[in-house]
């Protein structure tokens, strides 16, 4: 349940910003990187109250 509900965003995204533009592959880690923030945010945060009434946690 920590792993699902850790949203962790933030940090991947800053540091794929702080990669040098001339870096040929910036864009496309960027783009990734974005993805799976979003999917992240969307899928696991929505998820997480069914989640954690399946495991019955208080």
């Amino acid at each position: 349940m920590i792993a699902w509900g850790g949203l962790k965003g933030s940090l991947s995204i800053a540091l794929i910003l702080s990669i040098s533009p001339a870096f040929e592959g910036r864009d496309l880690l960027l783009a990734m990187t974005f993805s799976n923030v979003v999917f992240s945010l969307l899928v696991q945060g929505t998820t997480l109250s069914k989640l954690v009434s399946l495991l019955k946690v208080k």
